[in-house]
Order: structure tokens, then sequence, then C-alpha cells
């Protein structure tokens, strides 16, 4: 579906208008099949403890819907929870982890979309020994 916004009663978006300059228009395509669906991502997803994962919300509402409210909740993260759309994680303890996103419309439709053992975190250390030569 292809939406255009009129700036004045009566034009489309190819009228010449009495200054004899073409009309601007904000041009939105919309997919009527895209449905309310709640996906994620992060990144990294493996890391070495402690060192912080970037989430991204990346869910989609039908069209006129919107997101009301997000609930992030993070296994063996820190924070556990968060209501942002794009959280920062750290993860302490070595680890396979979940992370569940619930997502409320302004319709009042809630979802979520857990994603089990999504991140893993490990503990390496650094080789020491001895060193010969310079």
């Amino acid at each position: 579906m292809v939406h255009y916004v009129q700036g004045n009663e009566g034009d489309n978006a190819c009228d010449t208008v009495d200054s004899g300059e073409r009309e601007d228009y904000g041009l939105s395509v919309l997919d009527d099949s895209v449905g309310f669906e709640v996906n994620f991502s992060g990144n990294p997803t493996e890391v070495n403890f402690s060192e912080e994962v970037t989430f991204i919300d990346l869910s989609t509402t039908e069209t006129g819907d919107a997101v009301a409210s997000r609930k992030w909740t993070f296994e063996g993260g820190t924070p556990a929870t968060s209501s942002s759309s794009n959280p920062k994680v750290r993860y302490r303890n070595p680890g396979k982890y979940g992370v569940t996103l619930q997502i409320t419309t302004t319709n009042g439709q809630p979802k979520t979309e857990t994603k089990t053992a999504y991140i893993t975190s490990r503990i390496e250390y650094c080789e020491i020994g001895p060193r010969i030569g310079s």
C-alpha cells in the first residue's frame, strides 16, 4: 500500500501549485502482510566475562499500531531486566544464557520472544609462561 500526505485539500502527488512548483510529499510504502512480530538481536553473542552485549529490538507492529511497552529479561545478565529499546548487558559468569523480550502494543496485544542459550559467556585468561630471549 502506498500513502501520500497531501499539503492542500484536493491536491494530489503530481499537481502543480499556483507558484508553478511541484508539491512535496512524504511517501511511506507499507507492506500489508507485515504483522505483529517480536524479534531482537544481540551483538556479540559470544563474550569473554564482563564484556558488554548490545541488544536491539527488531520487533514490528501491525499498521496503525506501535510498541507501548517492552520488558527484557536477561538470564545471568547485569542488569537482569530492562525496558530500553537497545539495552547494554554484561555477563559476569561463564555459561549459556537465555534472553526474553516481551512487547505490548498500544492496542493492548502482548507477545513474547525467548531465545534460549542465546549468549555464551566464557572466562579466558592470558597464558603466562616463561619468556626466553628478548
